[in-house]
């Protein structure tokens, strides 16, 4: 058996760092969900190829899903639940969804605690509040 050049890493490595991240992306890669490409499919249908944060035209290659309700807090791969967003708005600029926590709260691109992502509206770039259906459409409703 052949050695690696490498030492093995006997610690596994710290939550949240940019290995394990990277990690974490690698490995949900290699095992293609359909069901997942379905939602994606449905939301880059209903966003229009738009970023539903900034109306920027989308690149099919480079644009991002971003689920609303993390799903290590218990959010579900789900149209309700996703939205299609440039790469700035989802983690590059400083007003980033992951940077700006308390504003994407309050626009509805974050959705925290118990709550349910389809009951929680959401702004759009336009400005017009919507719930996200499961069918990949908008319903108009007020602001919270």
């Amino acid at each position: 058996m052949k050695r690696s050049p490498l030492p093995r890493r006997r610690t596994p490595l710290p939550r949240g760092s940019a290995l394990r991240r990277l990690s974490v992306i690698r490995r949900a890669r290699l095992h293609h969900d359909p069901v997942w490409g379905a939602v994606k499919a449905t939301v880059w249908t209903r966003s229009l190829g738009r970023c539903e944060a900034c109306g920027l035209h989308l690149d099919a290659s480079t644009w991002q899903a971003h689920h609303r309700k993390m799903r290590s807090r218990g959010g579900r791969d789900s149209v309700a639940n996703t939205l299609a967003l440039c790469p700035a708005c989802h983690v590059a600029a400083p007003y980033a969804v992951h940077r700006d926590v308390a504003a994407a709260t309050h626009d509805g691109q974050l959705v925290r605690g118990f709550a349910d992502p389809a009951t929680v509206p959401v702004r759009l770039y336009d400005g017009r509040w919507v719930l996200l259906r499961p069918d990949g459409t908008y319903q108009a409703t007020e602001a919270p």
